[in-house]
């Protein structure tokens, strides 16, 4: 007996991301990450982008990205904190 492939039956799956996308997107949230500084604890998208000379777009994207995984919020206007939890103090050297 043969059965014949049709396209209900297919398993569609979207194309995984190349590698490339996914080291630049890390390379960005780490350039965010290190801008903040206990000197520095709050910053605006502007100065985030003076800090990592990333275009506006890259970081706002970013930034979203990370506020909806909790790992910076913001606290009013344009202004970024990274999200502590518990008290835990981070640091990024």
């Amino acid at each position: 007996m043969r059965t014949s492939v049709t396209h209900s039956n297919i398993l569609w799956r979207p194309m995984p991301r190349e590698p490339k996308h996914f080291v630049q997107s890390l390379a960005r949230g780490l350039s965010v990450l290190q801008a903040f500084s206990p000197q520095r604890p709050r910053l605006t998208l502007t100065e985030l982008g003076q800090a990592t000379g990333l275009p506006a777009a890259d970081i706002a994207s970013t930034l979203t990205m990370m506020e909806l995984k909790g790992m910076v919020r913001q606290v009013g206007g344009m202004n970024y904190v990274i999200a502590r939890e518990g008290g835990v103090q981070y640091s990024v050297e």
